[in-house]
């Protein structure tokens, strides 16, 4: 057209295929530590594609926690993306028991009255626990009861579970 020519120049473009998948994010920390019989609502997660969509719709959670026994559990976050990728991440949940156990009297307070000439036993002595059964604590006395003597004998006990939590020295005086 016109006399006018050009020099033909040659371009070449290049289409680059999605080579980044989503991220996940936890909504609070990966660890939890949980006391046992505590309720457990997990915080969730959210999710987005390469290019910043929010696509938390997708994600899959599986996993449970059980606050009545002691343990580690995980809790699976997942999701796919238009183009396949994947991502995952765990939160931990660790149940645990780390209250002590409570030492009291039959008769709220710390003195028991004792009968003379009958032996002293620990049946007036009441230990709870917040997650383990009477049975399964260990009591241990220290100090002696001499039902032959009427006296003021100063005992003391202590209280542990089966997860390691001792009560404070309990001052018993019969």
């Amino acid at each position: 057209l016109y006399g006018n020519s050009s020099d033909t120049n040659a371009r070449t473009v290049q289409v680059e295929v999605n080579q980044t998948g989503p991220v996940i994010t936890l909504n609070g920390s990966d660890t939890i530590y949980l006391e046992a019989l505590s309720p457990y609502t997990d915080a969730g997660a959210t999710a987005k594609s390469n290019t910043g969509a929010d696509i938390s719709s997708k994600l899959i959670v599986l996993g449970n926690v059980n606050n009545k026994v002691l343990g580690t559990y995980l809790i699976n976050f997942s999701v796919v993306d238009n183009f396949g990728f994947t991502a995952e991440k765990n939160r931990v949940v660790i149940v645990r028991d780390t209250k002590a156990p409570v030492i009291t009297t039959k008769y709220g307070s710390n003195t028991i009255r004792h009968q003379i000439n009958t032996p002293f036993t620990d049946a007036n002595i009441v230990v709870t626990d917040a997650f383990y059964a009477p049975n399964q604590i260990t009591l241990t006395r220290t100090g002696i009861v001499n039902d032959k003597v009427a006296a003021g004998y100063n005992v003391q006990y202590t209280a542990c579970d089966p997860s390691g939590n001792c009560s404070p020295i309990f001052f018993v005086l019969v």
